[in-house]
Formats: C-alpha cells, sequence, structure tokens
C-alpha cells in the first residue's frame, strides 16, 4: 500500500480528568484550562550483576517506573478539577488519586479515543507561579505516577 499521509494525532482537545469519585465507580472531572501536559521520567530498571566471572559489565532488568505527568495550566479560582488538584496536593498525609487522560478520536476511531488511566500523587503544586501585569496567572503541577499506566485503545 502507498503511503497516503500522516496518521499523527494533534495534542488538540485532550482531556486531563482527575477522579473524585471511588476506584470503583469513578466520577471523572475536568481539570480545566491545561495548557501543556506531558510524560517523563518513564522507565525500565535494572540492577548490576557484575561478579568475578563476568568478561564486560552485566545487569538484569528489574521493574518499570511509570515516571510522571507534569504541566501548566490557566488558573481558574473555582474550577471544580483545579480544586480536587490542590485539595489532593494539601492532603496531609499525601494521598494517591487516579487521573485520566482521554485523547479524541482519530479518523479510524468511531466511538471513542484512547484513555489512559494511572494512581499518582501531586507532587508539586505552585498555584500562582509568575504573575505579571501583562501575562495570565499559569499554574505548574506534577504527578508522580504509582504503578501502571492502564492504556485502553478507542475504538
Amino acid at each position: 500500500m502507498s503511503y497516503t499521509g500522516s496518521k499523527a494525532q494533534s495534542g488538540n482537545q485532550v482531556i486531563v480528568n482527575i477522579n473524585t469519585g471511588t476506584a470503583s465507580s469513578p466520577t471523572w472531572v475536568l481539570i480545566g484550562e491545561c495548557s501543556d501536559f506531558n510524560q517523563q521520567g518513564v522507565q525500565n530498571k535494572s540492577d548490576d550483576s557484575t561478579n568475578l566471572q563476568s568478561t564486560a559489565e552485566e545487569f538484569i532488568p528489574t521493574i518499570l517506573t511509570p515516571g510522571k505527568f507534569s504541566g501548566t495550566m490557566n488558573r481558574v479560582s473555582g474550577d471544580a478539577g483545579q480544586v480536587a488538584v490542590k485539595a489532593s496536593f494539601n492532603a496531609a498525609p499525601p494521598t494517591l488519586v487516579q487521573y485520566q487522560i482521554v485523547i479524541p478520536k482519530t479518523p479510524a476511531q468511531s466511538t471513542s479515543g484512547d484513555k489512559l488511566v494511572f494512581l499518582a500523587m501531586v507532587e508539586e503544586f505552585n498555584n500562582l507561579g509568575t504573575l505579571k501585569p501583562d501575562k495570565i496567572i499559569k499554574t505548574a503541577f506534577s504527578f508522580k505516577v504509582s504503578g501502571p499506566i492502564v492504556e485502553t485503545l478507542g475504538s
């Protein structure tokens, strides 16, 4: 089959939700006005297994580190999702909360786009960021992921 153009997706219209319900009965609440959201630090860990008989450095694979998500959002006082993220950050002790990323469907998907669900702790929450008279107020945040990121492909 000949090339018919890129099948790449845009980040436009991606939704980031926080679960304010329970894991068995989630209540997904949109985290309003995210302006960027990125994933980093996902890696397979290993441990050194080099020994006196080794002829070169050796290692064994151990476990996946799920990394973290971070981003910024336009600060909207009273936005239910932003309020829930801030409450999670301020919880003592810190708590793990369920998050969901919903990617818009592709032309090949008729019902829904891909969804990713994960548990995370709000590791950072800079409510006011940098205040300038000629700029909007941005809130910076990061989520440290615990456990697997479950991806459900759209249909």
